[in-house]
């Protein structure tokens, strides 16, 4: 009795040392991403992309794989791979500034205004002190004939610390056409000050 329950102890301890070299000689999902960043910083595209791919099968729910591999889409000028990617980020961790940002950017670049306008308003929310990204939904707001939203937005990215003269000069168009002439003619002269 005592013989059968040791060559079945040895059998479990096999068969568990068998499985822990099995996967200790396997590379896990963040060495093989290590792998494609460094093969991402020496432009080998094709490699990183490989890398990341291969990473997200080990790691589904890699978000940082997932954005790199959107930058290596963007990079081979690859939109729409590259916004889903940023997508999946957004589903797995709505508190990604970067991969709203780049749905932004990508939404826009693909005539998606509204998804754009939506897109910024997330990556705003999670860094309300960015004026430069305020002032890309200004041009948004601006470029939809939305002159009001046009105008918090420029107003907000002037005040936190925005010099831009074309902000100036497109906010000062906005006051002019509301009849507020003062301020639009302070905003004019800003904006050749800049």
């Amino acid at each position: 009795m005592r013989r059968k329950m040791y060559r079945k102890l040895m059998v479990i301890v096999a068969v568990l040392l068998l499985a822990g070299m099995t996967a200790a000689c396997q590379p896990n999902a963040e060495s093989i991403f290590a792998e494609g960043l460094e093969q991402l910083e020496n432009n080998e595209l094709e490699a990183a992309l490989d890398s990341f791919d291969r990473a997200i099968e080990i790691n589904p729910e890699f978000t940082a794989a997932y954005l790199a591999r959107g930058q290596v889409y963007l990079d081979q000028e690859d939109l729409n791979s590259a916004l889903s990617d940023y997508i999946r980020v957004t589903d797995l961790d709505p508190q990604s500034y970067e991969a709203h940002y780049q749905c932004a950017k990508i939404n826009n670049e693909l005539g998606n205004i509204r998804d754009s306008i939506e897109d910024y308003s997330a990556a705003i929310e999670l860094d309300p002190e960015n004026n430069q990204v305020i002032y890309e939904r200004a041009l948004l707001h601006f470029g939809s004939d939305e002159f009001d939203a046009a105008l918090v937005d420029l107003t907000d990215a002037i005040t936190l610390g925005l010099q831009s003269g074309d902000a100036f000069t497109m906010r000062g168009g906005i006051l002019l056409e509301s009849g507020e002439y003062e301020r639009a003619k302070e905003d004019f002269d800003r904006a050749i000050e800049l």
